[in-house]
């Protein structure tokens, strides 16, 4: 008796493009949750993902515009407070660890500012794993 084994694979779909709110921050002097100091082309997401890539787009009046950037996602934090209250501490959950913003490494508050004024407040981001 022959057997045929035909592999399954799993239909490939896109990573998800999701609008969150974008803020900056700088140097602090500490290092990020991966251990390493902040630098350029680096930002804070969820926990969940430190170690992914973030594909970072303009918010274009609703929907996704051009790339703004490839960010490593090598820090988390709290972000802005929302409303969404943890159960087990009682205490509002920040948008960072929700997933429902994203924090850009500048290497100063005026670069920042920059980047706000020029890319806006809001985006779009797609995570990815991605090694090297």
């Amino acid at each position: 008796m022959m057997l045929l084994i035909r592999p399954v694979l799993a239909e490939a779909k896109e990573p998800e493009l999701k609008r969150v709110d974008m803020t900056c921050y700088t140097h602090t002097g500490n290092p990020c949750s991966n251990g390493k100091m902040p630098r350029e082309g680096i930002c804070a997401y969820q926990e969940q993902y430190l170690g992914w890539l973030a594909i970072v787009y303009t918010d274009n009046n609703g929907k996704p515009g051009e790339i703004i950037g490839y960010y490593e996602i090598f820090d988390t934090g709290y972000g802005i407070e929302t409303y969404v209250v943890n159960p087990d501490t009682g205490k509002n959950y920040g948008s960072l660890e929700i997933g429902t913003s994203i924090d850009i490494f500048q290497n100063s508050l005026e670069e920042c500012y920059e980047f706000i004024e020029e890319h806006g407040d809001t985006a779009f981001i797609q995570i990815v794993y991605a090694e090297g």
